[in-house]
C-alpha cells in the first residue's frame, strides 16, 4: 500500500525532553553566574547533578 504525505506549512506545540545529566550539570553551573535567583526545568535529581548543586 502506498501513501503520501504532503509537507505541513508549520508545526505549533511544546514538548519536554526527558531529564539530561549533562545539561543540568551546566545548568547549575550557569545559574551560580547569575545574578539573584534562576529556576532550573526539568532538573535530573540523580547523584552526579546533586552534587554540582551541592558544590554550588
Amino acid at each position: 500500500m502506498n501513501r503520501i504525505i504532503e509537507k505541513a506549512n508549520s508545526l505549533k506545540g511544546e514538548i519536554t525532553p526527558p531529564p539530561d545529566k549533562s545539561i543540568s550539570h551546566r545548568a547549575v553551573m550557569f545559574a551560580s553566574l547569575a545574578k539573584g535567583q534562576s529556576r532550573i526545568k526539568n532538573f535530573l535529581w540523580a547523584k552526579d547533578p546533586i552534587s554540582s548543586l551541592n558544590a554550588m
